[in-house]
Formats: C-alpha cells, sequence, structure tokens
C-alpha cells in the first residue's frame, strides 16, 4: 500500500516554498499599508498629468512631415511636451525611486518595531531568503505599477485618438 505524501504544491495550489511565501506576505501587506494608497494617488497624477502634456502636442508632433519618427504614435505620446512639465519618460525618471524608497524603507524595521521579527526569524527559513523577500516584493509591486501606468496611457491615447 502506498504512503499518501503531499508533495510540494497542495490541494490548496500553495506556493511551494517558503520564499514564495515570504514574497506573497510582503506583497500583501504592501499592498494593504497606508503608503500604497499614496502612490496609487501619485500614480494616477502622474498619469493626469502625462495624459494633458501629451494631448497638447500629440496631433502636431505626428502632424511634423520632417520628422522621420511622425509614424511612432506610442514613441511620441511618452516624449512629447509642450515644456510646461516634463514628459512622461521623465517622469518615470523621478517616480521610480520614490515609489522604491517608499515601499523599502521600513522593511526590516517595521517587522522589529511590531515585535514580529524574532518570529519570523524563529521559523525554519534563512536569513537570506527573509531580506531577498523584501527585496523582490516591492520590486514586484512597482514594476507592476509602471506596467499598469504605461498601459493606460496607452489605452487612454488610443481611446483619445480615436475619438479626437
Amino acid at each position: 500500500m502506498k504512503n499518501p505524501t503531499v508533495s510540494s504544491k497542495d490541494i490548496n495550489n500553495r506556493p511551494s516554498g517558503p520564499m514564495q511565501v515570504l514574497v506573497r506576505k510582503e506583497i500583501a501587506a504592501h499592498i494593504r499599508s497606508w503608503r500604497f494608497i499614496i502612490l496609487i494617488l501619485l500614480i494616477v497624477l502622474t498619469f493626469a498629468a502625462s495624459m494633458y502634456v501629451s494631448s497638447m502636442g500629440l496631433k502636431d508632433a505626428v502632424n511634423n512631415t520632417g520628422d522621420p519618427d511622425q509614424s511612432f504614435l506610442y514613441l511620441k505620446l511618452l516624449t512629447t511636451t509642450d515644456n510646461s512639465i516634463p514628459p512622461f519618460h521623465v517622469f518615470l525618471n523621478f517616480l521610480a525611486p520614490l515609489l522604491g524608497i517608499a515601499l523599502g524603507f521600513d522593511a526590516v524595521n517595521a517587522e522589529h518595531n511590531n515585535g514580529t521579527l524574532t518570529r519570523l526569524l524563529a521559523q525554519p527559513i534563512y536569513r537570506d531568503n527573509l531580506l531577498f523577500a523584501k527585496f523582490l516584493a516591492p520590486l514586484a509591486v512597482v514594476g507592476t505599477l509602471f506596467v499598469s501606468l504605461v498601459m493606460l496611457m496607452m489605452g487612454a491615447d488610443s481611446l483619445v485618438w480615436e475619438c479626437g
């Protein structure tokens, strides 16, 4: 008779290793924090400002026959400005480090202040995995926010371009 053993993935399709558990825990903690709401508002403001700037000069930039890149609509969308505020790619250069700092500055210290660091390190996990998970989780959250921001810009521009 075979002895039923539990594989690395059980019936509930849970993550197979401690690293995935730690990353999921950190991502969930970031999404539930008040900082995440502020970062979402910052992303929405960046989207609105970038959409305003690019929509003002996009028609002129695309209709410029002397420009060899006139047919690249999405390139123009992300780089066109009317010099009142910076273009989208400059916003991203400012926003990326800000989001990384906002999500990562209190990673280990919050666990220590809440008294959960000793409980967490008492588990059979490597400390390297803990630190790596605390690095990967904000990276995944910021990456998801940036991809969604770029897709939102492209989708909104497509709607504006079709309707306008």
